[in-house]
C-alpha cells in the first residue's frame, strides 16, 4: 500500500487529525507493506511534522510485520525535510535524510529533536551550569527561542511559551522527555513562526484527574481540555493553606492559560491535542471538538505573526496574569495566585 502525503500543513492537523489512521485503516490484513510516498511533499509544518509522524509510529507499532519503506521527497524543499529530520522521525530505520536532533537548528528554525529534561540538567549541573532544574530550562528555552527569531520583545515571549511548556512536561505527563520543532518564516508573506512540543505520556485528562479535587469537575476528556487552558488549574492544587507554596519553581496551573492568551491577543494561533480532542484558539475564534485522535500524551502547537514589533512583552503578560488570578480567585478548585515563573517574563 502506498500513502502519498503532500502537505504536512496546521490545519491539515486540525482538520485532518486522523488523516493517517484512516489511510492505514484501508490496509489489506495480508499486505505487510506500507510505502510512505513524500515525492509530491509541497509544504512542511512543525506541527504537522510532529503530529502525523508520531500517529504513524504509533500505528505501526500495534500492526505485527509491517514493513515500511520511503520514497524521498524529490521537489525544491526535499533537501529541508530531510535536513529537518523528518524521515528518520516517521520511520526510524530509514536511510533517508538526517538524524532527529542531529544539529541544533540556525536562526529560523528547530530541527526535530528529543529533549530529555531529566538527563539534560543533570548533565549541566555536574557541569556546574545550572543548580536548579528551573534555570535549566529558562537556559534551554533563551537557546531555543534565540534560533527563531532575533527580534527582543518576540524573543522573550517564545522564551516564555517554551519555558513553560517544558516545564508542565516532567510535572504532569509521567515522562521526562518530550519532542520539540520550530519553524519561522520572516521574510515571506507568511511571515511567522511556529513551535510545536509534544510529549508522549499520560495525557492531561490522567494527570489532572490524579488530584481528587479535579475529579468531578473532569470527568471526561474534553472536560479536562477545558480546565487546562482555565487559570490556577493543576493537579497540583491542594485546599486551603497548604496550596501556598514556597518554592519558586511550583507549579501553578497558569502556564496553558497564559500561553493560549498570548495568542489570541497577539493574533495568533494556539492548539492543544491530547486524547481524542483538541482545543484550538485563533483571535476570538475557539474551537474545542471531539474526535479519533489518537494522542496518549500532550501536544502543544503556537503560531505567532513576526510583524509585531510594538510588543511590550512584560505589560502584556502582567495583563493576562491579572485578568487570569481574578478568575481564579472565584474557583473553589483553583490555584488563585500565578507561580514566581508564570508571573515573569524576563528571566
Amino acid at each position: 500500500m502506498k500513502i502519498e502525503i503532500r502537505s504536512l500543513s496546521f490545519d491539515k492537523v486540525k482538520n485532518r487529525y486522523d488523516y493517517l489512521l484512516k489511510e492505514i485503516d484501508k490496509l489489506p490484513e495480508n499486505d505487510k507493506e506500507i510505502i510512505l510516498d513524500f515525492r509530491f511533499l509541497r509544504w512542511a509544518e512543525p506541527i504537522a511534522m510532529i503530529y502525523f509522524g508520531y500517529q504513524f509510529r504509533k500505528i505501526i507499532e500495534d500492526r505485527e510485520g509491517i514493513v515500511v519503506s520511503i520514497l524521498e521527497a524529490t521537489g525544491k524543499n526535499s533537501g529541508y525535510y530531510g535536513w529537518m529530520g523528518l524521515f528518520k522521525y516517521f520511520v526510524p530505520h530509514a536511510t533517508e535524510g538526517k538524524n532527529t536532533g542531529h544539529v541544533k537548528g540556525n536562526n529560523t528554525y528547530i530541527p526535530i529533536t528529543n529533549i530529555n529534561v531529566k538527563e539534560e540538567y543533570g548533565k549541566s549541573f555536574l557541569r556546574g551550569e545550572y543548580f536548579e532544574r528551573g534555570d535549566y530550562i529558562i537556559g534551554r528555552a533563551t537557546q531555543l527561542a534565540q534560533i527563531v527569531t532575533g527580534h527582543s520583545e518576540l524573543q522573550e515571549i517564545l522564551k516564555y511559551i517554551i519555558r513553560e511548556i517544558i516545564r508542565n512536561v516532567p510535572e504532569h505527563s509521567g515522562k521526562d522527555d518530550l519532542w520539540i520543532c520550530g519553524q519561522a518564516w520572516p521574510s515571506s508573506s507568511y511571515s511567522r513562526a511556529q513551535i510545536v512540543i509534544m510529549d508522549e505520556g499520560i495525557g492531561v485528562h490522567r494527570s489532572l484527574t490524579a488530584n481528587q479535587f479535579h475529579k468531578r469537575e473532569n470527568e471526561t476528556n474534553l472536560d479536562s481540555l477545558r480546565s487546562a487552558i482555565r487559570p490556577g488549574i493543576s493537579k497540583a492544587f491542594r485546599r486551603g493553606t497548604e496550596n501556598r507554596d514556597t518554592d519558586r519553581w511550583s507549579n501553578s496551573g497558569f502556564g496553558l492559560y497564559v500561553v493560549s492568551e498570548l495568542c489570541k491577543k497577539l493574533n495568533g494561533r494556539f492548539l492543544l491535542i491530547s486524547g481524542d480532542n483538541y482545543v484550538y484558539t485563533s483571535g476570538d475564534i475557539e474551537e474545542i471538538e471531539d474526535g479519533p485522535n489518537q494522542l496518549d500524551g500532550t501536544l502543544v502547537a503556537i503560531e505567532l505573526p513576526l510583524q509585531n514589533t510594538d510588543i511590550d512583552s512584560t505589560t502584556l503578560l502582567s495583563s493576562i496574569i491579572d485578568a487570569g488570578e481574578k478568575i481564579a480567585a472565584h474557583d473553589m478548585i483553583s490555584i488563585s495566585k500565578a507561580s514566581f515563573p508564570s508571573r515573569n517574563i524576563n528571566l
